[in-house]
């Protein structure tokens, strides 16, 4: 099981295994499609964390039953499952999840990311997929369980034991390797030789410079709902987003409007203060100094 975290290359990840999941069949590897959403078939078994959260209108066991069936009916080795939706479960959630699995030995792969991007990254996304108007240091202030990690090695390893935990760092990863290579190592997945979509970079995060105009249209679209449809809103996130020549005038206006909005100051001596207080002694004891320099600097 690979539960995460949030951006650390999870999306690229996944559409790897799923370009490539004839070839990990006949070595053995399932790549089941069990729990994906429906709007595409290249994401993560999303919906297998949902329906053990209860979230995203899951309400059922549904897809564990097809991802049953699908590993009863086909010849394998081993199965992959993928989402980074399992990171956030309670220590009773992944309780449930070991008790779905039962007869199974399962092994849990987990990449964590240097504490100050990360939350930079989470930052990025919400602004980028959701209505999200507050600002970094505000944002921050709410959400500092997201740099526990200590937190989801316990709930995790308290579950199918810490043994079976595999801990990578992201970015001592990605300073001397490639993430889907490193994932593929680990699963015993032998890639073809010269594979293009070993380079896959899939959700990347936006610059700092597209999330202010980002956050300006989201805030338009909150207290001026009149000025801005759903549509137009949509659309316009995804021309700055991709860089496309659509919506020129509400992009240089927007662009204007957001041009003096920073990430400040109090909001880093707030990350460094959260990284700081953060229980992460078990992480440590796991990965070791050397890697825990990737995290921290």
């Amino acid at each position: 099981m690979h539960i995460g975290t949030h951006k650390t290359g999870t999306t690229s990840i996944q559409y790897y295994l799923n370009y490539r999941k004839d070839e990990m069949l006949a070595q053995g590897i399932l790549v089941p499609d069990a729990g994906k959403t429906s709007d595409s078939l290249y994401s993560g078994n999303h919906r297998l964390a949902w329906a053990v959260d209860l979230r995203k209108g899951e309400t059922t066991t549904e897809s564990w039953d097809q991802l049953a069936e699908i590993m009863n009916s086909v010849v394998h080795e081993k199965t992959v499952i993928s989402s980074e939706a399992f990171c956030k479960l309670s220590i009773d959630k992944v309780r449930q999840v070991k008790e779905l699995l039962k007869g199974h030995e399962v092994f849990i792969i987990v990449y964590f990311r240097n504490y100050k991007t990360y939350i930079r990254a989470i930052y990025s996304q919400v602004i980028k997929d959701q209505t999200e108007i507050r600002s970094f240091p505000r944002y921050i202030k709410s959400t500092g369980d997201w740099m526990n990690y200590d937190r989801i090695l316990r709930n995790w390893g308290g579950n199918f034991g810490y043994d079976h935990l595999v801990v990578r760092v992201y970015d001592e990863v990605i300073s001397k390797d490639n993430i889907i290579m490193d994932f593929c190592r680990i699963i015993g997945f032998k890639t073809p030789e010269n594979d293009p979509y070993l380079k896959l970079q899939r959700n990347i995060s936006p610059d700092e410079k597209t999330i202010r105009i980002l956050r300006m249209i989201n805030i338009c679209k909150k207290r001026l709902p009149f000025f801005i449809n759903d549509q137009t809103f949509q659309n316009l996130k995804k021309a700055y987003f991709n860089n496309t020549k659509e919506y020129y005038w509400q992009k240089r206006f927007f662009k204007f409007i957001a041009q003096n909005h920073y990430y400040s100051k109090p909001a880093e001596k707030l990350i460094m203060k959260l990284t700081k207080n953060a229980n992460q002694e078990l992480l440590k004891e796991m990965i070791g100094e050397e890697s825990m320099i990737f995290l921290e600097r």
